[in-house]
């Protein structure tokens, strides 16, 4: 599948895509006609079954069969299949080469369409400038989008954004609502930007967090657990145990 083809699928794609109201343009890409996107959630056991087992073989085998498949799936205007193609191009998988501005193609007609994992994925790429320019505010806002569709990666980017911004109140909600029990990292990242935020009276709330997320090989965590270790923080007579404190920075 070269180049010049999955373009021509990508400009098919875009015009049959109904776009949905954001409240923000999407920067814009090439378009053309198209005839109608099918839903992911139309088609039953079988469709399911059937694309689970092409994705394994296109991912485990490289399988060419598979791949064209799924191209076929794709120009039918299966959600499923468009943003996995990206994926592929992002990735270099699948024996396919690596191409993240036919990724940001593909995952755009999805996001077009309000597929939280396409816009999540087409933040990411707007967000690193990665196949398409750097733009920090189109990728918040397709974050934002995301997140109203409960993808909770996408408010933990949101968090780190808000961060940089110098945001706080929004960080730390975007963090909370990350769900940040079922995911150590920002776990820690929160418990990290309240000590630093409001200092020593938080050290009863944030130490026990951190220790949860060390244990969990979050290295972040293990340098501030560290930290509070060589300080005497967590200690029962609050001497400083710098053989725990060299532990966690194994």
């Amino acid at each position: 599948m070269n180049s010049s083809k999955i373009y021509s699928l990508f400009v098919t794609l875009f015009f049959i895509t109904t776009p949905v109201t954001y409240g923000f343009e999407l920067p814009a890409l090439p378009s053309s006609t198209q005839k109608g996107m099918q839903s992911l959630f139309s088609h039953g056991k079988d469709y399911f079954s059937t694309f689970g087992n092409l994705r394994q073989q296109v991912l485990l085998k490289k399988d060419k069969h598979a791949l064209a498949e799924i191209y076929k799936m794709a120009q039918q205007g299966y959600m499923d299949a468009i943003i996995f193609i990206g994926y592929l191009y992002d990735n270099g998988e699948g024996g396919v080469a690596k191409n993240s501005r036919l990724a940001a193609q593909f995952w755009y007609v999805a996001a077009k369409k309000g597929e939280a994992l396409a816009c999540y994925n087409l933040g990411i790429l707007y967000w690193q400038g990665r196949g398409v320019a750097k733009n920090e505010e189109t990728a918040r806002q397709l974050f934002a989008v995301a997140s109203d569709h409960f993808m909770s990666l996408s408010d933990f980017i949101l968090g780190l954004i808000a961060e940089e911004r110098g945001d706080v109140t929004n960080a730390l909600n975007y963090y909370k609502d990350a769900n940040s029990q079922k995911h150590p990292t920002i776990a820690a990242r929160r418990a990290i930007l309240l000590l630093k935020t409001q200092g020593a009276s938080t050290t009863d709330q944030v130490f026990p967090v951190l220790l949860q997320a060390a244990e969990q090989w979050d290295a972040l965590a293990q340098y501030h657990l560290a930290r509070f270790y060589a300080s005497g923080i967590g200690n029962a007579d609050n001497t400083n145990n710098p053989v725990e404190a060299a532990y966690w920075l194994q």
